[in-house]
């Protein structure tokens, strides 16, 4: 029993460290943050996900599904759509600013295509598929993640 329990213990590192880090880049002049997530336990590449927020922007929840998703064997990226340091909590803000993307659907497609090129660019990334099946579109089910699916099916 001491055995197994040693062993055990001496195979904790080889479980997933899922390593998270901000990621700024930008569309023109405006900052964007981005988060992503991956296993760095080895260095094998591996599929990415990208993670298109809800209304509140890139927050906790969002962290918390690239997360998962990094425990799942992926790199997982969050993109922001609505920039840097903008991260609405009232319901009447996340309102009025989703209104303002889904009006605008060439920025939020700029935005979610920037957000894939950051995804692409990550060191872990597998880049040896063709760039339609190198990357999984996921997300939360919200204004965002319908915007954004239906723009990639479509091209």
């Amino acid at each position: 029993m001491k055995a197994l329990a040693l062993l055990l213990v001496a195979a904790l590192p080889a479980f997933a460290a899922i390593k998270t880090e901000t990621v700024e880049y930008k569309d023109g002049d405006t900052v964007l943050e981005g988060f992503v997530a991956y296993d760095d336990s080895t260095d094998k590449s591996r599929p990415g996900v990208l993670v298109v927020h809800d209304w509140t922007g890139v927050q906790d929840y969002a962290k918390e599904r690239a997360t998962m998703i990094a425990k799942l064997g992926y790199v997982a990226f969050c993109a922001d759509v609505y920039g840097k340091g903008i991260r609405p909590t009232d319901p009447k803000e996340c309102a009025a600013l989703s209104s303002s993307y889904k009006k605008d659907l060439p920025l939020l497609r700029r935005r979610v295509s920037l957000a894939l090129e950051q995804l692409r660019k990550q060191k872990l990334v597998d880049k040896a598929r063709s760039p339609r099946s190198a990357t999984v579109l996921a997300a939360p089910a919200c204004w965002n993640s319908r915007a954004a699916a239906r723009m990639y099916a479509e091209s």
